[in-house]
């Protein structure tokens, strides 16, 4: 199955790389890590996680504050957006 990042996705993954490793180096390492061994999951157990609407899927991680949110088709998983799990959940259904 294909996994494909939306620009916003793509762009928020980029950002809190550097943030992290602005705040300590490594830590932006271990974020990425963190994002990609929770994608990896993803990519075998794609119905693993909880659904929050009709398209839309949610992965927490564990040692970050923050979400995943992606949808999926038999095909393709898209990541839709990296968010920190302060912002406004809704806004990744626009």
């Amino acid at each position: 199955m294909k996994i494909v990042f939306s620009s916003l996705a793509r762009i928020e993954l980029e950002d809190t790389i550097l943030y992290y490793e602005n705040e300590k180096e490594g830590l932006g390492e271990l974020f990425r890590d963190s994002v990609l061994e929770a994608i990896d999951k993803l990519h075998t157990f794609p119905e693993l996680y909880v659904q929050i609407s009709p398209n839309i899927r949610r992965i927490v991680l564990s040692r970050f504050s923050y979400n995943i949110f992606y949808n999926y088709s038999e095909k393709c998983i898209t990541i839709i957006s990296i968010a920190h799990q302060r912002k406004k959940p809704t806004y990744t259904q626009t």
